[in-house]
């Protein structure tokens, strides 16, 4: 089965896998809104770390997953869209400076 939005055929139940920071954050309002265009299917969630979630996707145990890109090798023969940019950052404790300093880097 499979969900076509604006159609008459729809999921009874749509199995999402997701990082738990996505769960806490963006499912709700993504849930929400796919509620009214298809009231009569039942949502379910399961948040685990991105290797798991791609596994199970695999096995045809989740529909979709919410998730980080992975590499190539794992991401093979999975199609997927690229929703966001995550910024990253880099820090380090003040003793690693002085640590560092002192060595001449």
């Amino acid at each position: 089965m499979h969900a076509t939005l604006g159609s008459d055929a729809s999921l009874e139940l749509l199995r999402i896998g997701a990082l738990p920071n996505v769960c806490g954050l963006t499912l709700p309002a993504i849930v929400e809104d796919f509620r009214p265009v298809c009231p009569q299917t039942t949502v379910r969630v399961v948040a685990a770390i991105n290797a798991d979630l791609l596994a199970r996707l695999r096995q045809g145990a989740l529909d979709l997953v919410i998730g980080r890109l992975a590499d190539s090798a794992t991401m093979h023969r999975l199609s997927f869209q690229h929703l966001s940019d995550e910024s990253l950052s880099s820090s380090r404790s003040a003793e690693t400076t002085r640590r560092d300093r002192r060595r001449g880097l």
